[in-house]
C-alpha cells in the first residue's frame, strides 16, 4: 500500500464476493490491515535467530541440549571439535558417557548436581582422553512446570591448567634459587629505585653486616649511597639509569659495614624486558671483600718482585761497570798494542751487556727491551769510541721499534757488537768517509737484523768458516744460541753473495713468544 505521504508499507489483505439472490457476482468486498510492525517483528525475530545460530555454530564453548533422560537432543559444531563425536550418532549418546564423574540413575537428581554450578568437570573424548572443562548447565521446564531437560555450556580448560601448573612450578623453582642461593644478592626495582622484590639473602646480609632492615619499597640508590664509602665511590649509581634504557651494567661499590670494615660488592644490573618500556630492572650482586683482599696481596707480591728484580739488574749493572773499570785500570799497565786490543774488545762486550740490565733496570717491564732503541744506543756509543781513528763515518738506522725477551736481546746485541766493532777497525781503511747501515725489522714471521758498510769490503782470502778470530767465533756461537740464520755478502765475493761495494752481515731468526 502507499500512504498520502507517499509511504510504502505492507498490508494483509482479505477479499469476498459479493452475490445477487439468483448468485451472480454483484462486486467484492476487500478488507485490509495495516502489518507494518508485525513484519518488522518478523524480521527481527529472523535476525535474532541468525544471531543466536551464528553464536552456537562458532562459540568455542561447549554447548549441547539433553532431555530429561539425559540423551543429548542437540550439541553445537564446538561440542564434536572439542570431544570428537559423530554428529550423526548424537541421539545414542548420554551425558553420563562424556561426564563419568555423573551418575544418572532412577532417584537421583542429577540435574540439580549441574544446576547453575560454575564448577570444573571432567569430559571424556571420543578416544577415551580426559579433558578438563569448566563450566555450568540450567534446566528446562515445559508449560507445567515439569523438567523436560538440561541445557550446557562448557568450556575446555585443559591446557590453561596444565599452564597454570607449569608456571607454578616454574615460579617455585625460580622462587626456590632466587631465596636459596647462599651467595648471591638479588632483588628487582622500578623506575623510583624502589625495591619490588628481594630475597632473603640480601635481607639477612645487610641486617647482619650493615645492621639494616632491607623490605619492599626501600628505595635502593638511597640505601647503597648511605653505605658507600666516600673515598672510594665514583658515582656508580648513576649507571642504574642506563639499564632502564636497555643497556646492562656492572660496577663494583665499596660499603662500610656496621664493624668500620670496607665490604667490596660487584653489582649486575639488567634491564626485565618485557613487550612495553623497561619498567623494572634486576640487581645480582655479591661479595668480592675477599678476592679484593687477595688482588691486594697479589699486587703488593709483584710490586715486591718488580722492586726485586730492578734491584738484582741494577747490581748486575754495577758489577758489570766495576769489572769494565777494573780492566780499563789494566789497560795503564799494559803496553802490547795486541793485548790493549784484547782488553778494548772485552770492555765494549760487557759495556754491551750492561746497556741491557741498564736498560732493564728503567723499565717496569721485565720480560722484554725495546731492542731499537738498545741497538741506536749501542752503536752510537761504538761509532764514538772508533770515532778518532777512521775516517768520518755515517750512520744510517732503519729500525722498527720491537721488543726480544733477555734470552735473545742479550746474544743479539753481543752480535751487533762485533759487527759494527769490525767494520769500524776494517771497512773503511784508506777512505775519506763512508756509511755504517743498521737495519732492524720484521719479515713476516722472522726478525732480522743487519749490519752493513760501504767500505772496501772483506779480504779476498776471508773465510768466515776458518777464521780464527774470537770475534767471529763469538758471532758463530751466538748466532747458533738463538737458532738464527747468518747471511754474509760482499763486494770481494762471487755469486749470489756479491753486492757492489762494501760488506753486510745478516741474522735471521723467529723472536720468542
Amino acid at each position: 500500500g502507499i500512504r498520502a505521504s507517499g509511504e510504502e508499507f505492507n498490508i494483509l489483505m482479505s477479499v469476498a464476493s459479493m452475490r445477487d439472490d439468483a448468485n451472480e457476482v454483484i462486486g467484492y468486498v476487500a478488507v485490509g490491515r495495516d502489518i507494518t510492525d508485525l513484519k518488522l517483528a518478523e524480521q527481527e525475530l529472523r535476525e535474532s535467530e541468525e544471531r543466536y545460530r551464528d553464536i552456537l555454530e562458532y562459540a568455542t564453548d561447549i554447548i549441547f541440549l539433553v532431555d530429561a533422560s539425559g540423551t543429548f537432543v542437540y550439541a553445537n559444531p564446538s561440542f564434536f571439535r572439542t570431544l570428537g563425536y559423530d554428529p550423526a550418532f548424537i541421539e545414542d549418546l548420554t551425558l553420563d558417557q562424556i561426564m563419568p564423574e555423573l551418575q544418572i540413575q532412577p532417584g537421583t537428581d542429577w540435574m540439580e548436581v549441574l544446576e547453575g554450578s560454575r564448577s570444573e568437570w571432567v569430559f571424556r573424548s571420543s578416544n577415551g582422553t580426559s579433558l578438563l572443562m569448566l563450566g555450568g548447565a540450567s534446566v528446562r521446564y515445559d508449560q507445567s512446570g515439569d523438567r523436560v531437560g538440561l541445557r550446557g555450556i562448557f568450556l575446555d580448560i585443559t591446557d590453561i591448567r596444565r599452564h597454570e601448573r607449569s608456571a607454578r612450578m616454574q615460579s617455585a623453582k625460580l622462587q626456590s634459587i632466587f631465596n636459596s642461593t647462599r651467595y648471591l644478592l638479588m632483588l628487582t626495582m622500578d623506575r623510583s629505585h624502589q625495591i619490588t622484590t628481594i630475597n632473603s639473602n640480601f635481607q639477612e646480609v645487610f641486617l647482619r653486616q650493615f645492621n639494616v632492615e632491607v623490605e619492599l619499597g626501600t628505595q635502593f640508590t638511597e640505601l647503597f649511597l648511605a653505605l658507600a664509602d666516600n673515598e672510594l665511590y665514583q658515582g656508580q649509581l648513576s649507571l642504574i639509569h642506563n639499564a632502564f634504557d636497555g643497556r646492562a651494567q656492572q660496577f663494583e661499590m665499596a660499603l662500610t659495614a656496621r664493624d668500620g670494615s670496607i665490604r667490596w660488592f660487584i653489582v649486575f644490573i639488567n634491564p626485565v624486558e618485557n613487550e612495553a618500556a623497561t619498567e623494572e630492572v634486576s640487581c645480582i650482586a655479591y661479595d668480592i671483600t675477599d678476592r679484593k683482599e687477595i688482588d691486594q696481596q697479589i699486587r703488593s707480591a709483584l710490586k715486591e718482585k718488580e722492586i726485586l728484580l730492578q734491584e738484582v739488574h741494577h747490581r748486575v749493572k754495577n758489577n758489570l761497570q766495576v769489572i769494565s773499570s777494573m780492566l780499563n785500570l789494566q789497560r795503564r799497565f799494559v803496553s802490547d798494542p795486541l793485548l790493549l786490543q784484547v782488553l778494548d774488545e772485552s770492555t765494549s762486550r760487557i759495556a754491551t751487556m750492561s746497556y741491557i740490565h741498564e736498560s732493564l733496570y728503567q723499565n717496569t717491564d721485565f720480560s722484554s727491551i725495546s731492542f731499537a732503541e738498545y741497538l741506536r744506543r749501542l752503536t752510537s756509543n761504538l761509532m764514538s769510541s772508533y770515532a778518532q781513528q777512521n775516517a768520518p763515518i755515517e750512520l744510517d738506522a732503519r729500525m722498527t721499534d720491537l721488543h726480544l725477551n733477555l734470552e735473545q736481546a742479550i746474544p743479539c746485541g753481543l752480535i751487533v757488537n762485533e759487527l759494527v766493532s769490525n767494520a769500524m777497525k776494517y771497512a773503511f781503511k784508506g777512505l775519506t768517509d763512508g756509511v755504517l747501515t743498521l737495519r732492524v725489522e720484521r719479515s713476516g714471521e722472522f726478525v732480522e737484523i743487519e749490519v752493513a758498510d760501504n767500505g772496501v769490503g772483506l779480504p779476498d782470502d776471508f773465510n768466515f768458516d776458518t777464521n780464527d778470530s774470537l770475534g767471529v767465533y763469538l758471532i758463530q756461537a751466538l748466532t747458533e744460541q738463538i737458532q738464527a740464520e747468518l747471511v754474509v755478502r760482499s763486494s770481494s765475493l762471487e755469486g749470489a753473495y756479491k753486492i757492489p761495494r762494501g760488506s753486510s752481515f745478516m741474522i735471521k731468526f723467529v723472536p720468542s713468544s
